[in-house]
C-alpha cells in the first residue's frame, strides 16, 4: 500500500477509483465501500482510499475522540489491500471547499474515474453535496458514481457514532462485531509508578493520545500482541481512584504467565470481554483482594476461549 499525504497532483498519473470517507474505526460498512472500491481495478482502475489526518467532525469541535488514531487506521487500510492511501488535512480551505470544487480536484488530481462513497455521503461546505450532487455532477466532470447502501445489523445502522456509544458503554464484544475486529490501543510502552510491582502485580503501561476514544472506566479481558507473540492480558481503563486519583486516564496491564523488561517496546492491546467497572476501594488489601477475583474471573474467560488468543 502506497501512503500519500496532502494533495496527490501529478502523484497519481494512472486512472483510478476512489472512496472517500473519515473511516473513523474502518468498520464493517466501511470495508464494505473499500471492497467495492477494490473491485474496481478489474476495470483497469487504481483503487484509492481519501481520508482525512484530523477528522472533520473534531475540527469543526462536533467530535473529540477516535476510534482509531491516525497510525492505528494506517494499520487497518494495511489489511484491506487498497492500492494507495491518501491523507489530506481537513483545514479551513478544504472546509470551505465547495462541492463541485472537490470533486473537480478528486478528477484532476487522482485521475478519478470512479468515486464510491455511502448513501449518505456529504460533502463540500457545510456539507452542501449529497449523493444527488454526485450524480448531477458525474457526468459533466467524467466519472462514475457508486453509491452503496447503509450495512446494517440487528436493523440498525453499523456506524461510527454506533460504535462509539457501545466501547464508552462497556459494551465491548458488540462493538467489536460491528468493527469486524478487536477494538484496540496502540503504542509504546511507557514507565508507570510501579506500583503494581509493591503489591505483587507488576503491570505495563501505555499513554493513549488526547483524541483516542477510551472504552468505559473499568476492568477488562484483553489480548497483547507484541511483535509476533500475544498474551493474555487483564487491563485496567481509568483513572486508579485507590492508589493514585490521577486526572488524565491511562492503560495499564498486567500480562499473565510473562516475565521480562518490554519498556520501550510498542504493543497493541486489544479488548475482549469487560469485567467491571473501575471502583476506589477502602485500602491497598481491599484492592488486591478484588484484583485476585478479577484474575480467577479472567482465568475462567481464557479457559472457555482458548481460540481469543489467536488473531
Amino acid at each position: 500500500m502506497i501512503y500519500l499525504y496532502g494533495p496527490a497532483q501529478d502523484r497519481i498519473m494512472e486512472d483510478s477509483a476512489v472512496c472517500v470517507g473519515k473511516f473513523d474505526g474502518l468498520h464493517r460498512g466501511h470495508r464494505l465501500l473499500i471492497d467495492k472500491t477494490r473491485e474496481e481495478e478489474t476495470r483497469g482502475l487504481v483503487s484509492v482510499a481519501l481520508t482525512f489526518k484530523t477528522s472533520p467532525r473534531r475540527f469543526l469541535d462536533q467530535d473529540r475522540f477516535n476510534i482509531v488514531d491516525n497510525r492505528e487506521r494506517g494499520m487497518l487500510f494495511e489489511r484491506t489491500g487498497i492500492s494507495c492511501l491518501l491523507q489530506w488535512e481537513f483545514n479551513e480551505k478544504v472546509a470551505r471547499m465547495e462541492p463541485e470544487a472537490f470533486l473537480r480536484q478528486l478528477v484532476h488530481d487522482l485521475s478519478m474515474r470512479t468515486l464510491v462513497v455511502g448513501e449518505d455521503f456529504h460533502f463540500g461546505y457545510r456539507g452542501a453535496g449529497d449523493v444527488e450532487t454526485l450524480k448531477q455532477l458525474a457526468s459533466e466532470l467524467g466519472f462514475r458514481p457508486l453509491i452503496i447502501p447503509k450495512l446494517k445489523e440487528g436493523g440498525e445502522d453499523i456506524s461510527s457514532s454506533r460504535i462509539r456509544r457501545l466501547i464508552t458503554g462497556g459494551q465491548i464484544e458488540e462493538a467489536n462485531a460491528l468493527l469486524g475486529y478487536d477494538f484496540f490501543c496502540y503504542g509504546e510502552i511507557v514507565h508507570g509508578r510501579k506500583i503494581g510491582r509493591t503489591i505483587g502485580i507488576p503491570t505495563i503501561n501505555l499513554s493513549p493520545p488526547e483524541d483516542k476514544l477510551l472504552p468505559r472506566y473499568g476492568v477488562y479481558v484483553t489480548r497483547v500482541v507484541m511483535g509476533t507473540k500475544s498474551y493474555w492480558g487483564m487491563t485496567n481503563v481509568g483513572v486508579k481512584p485507590t492508589i493514585e486519583g490521577r486526572r488524565a486516564p491511562g492503560i495499564e496491564t498486567y500480562l499473565m504467565d510473562f516475565e521480562g523488561d518490554i519498556y520501550g517496546r510498542e504493543a497493541r492491546i486489544d479488548f475482549l470481554h469487560f469485567v467491571r467497572d473501575e471502583k476506589k476501594f477502602e485500602d491497598i488489601k481491599a484492592l488486591k483482594l478484588q484484583i485476585g477475583r478479577d484474575k480467577e474471573q479472567i482465568a475462567r474467560y481464557v479457559s472457555r476461549h482458548p481460540e481469543s488468543l489467536s488473531e
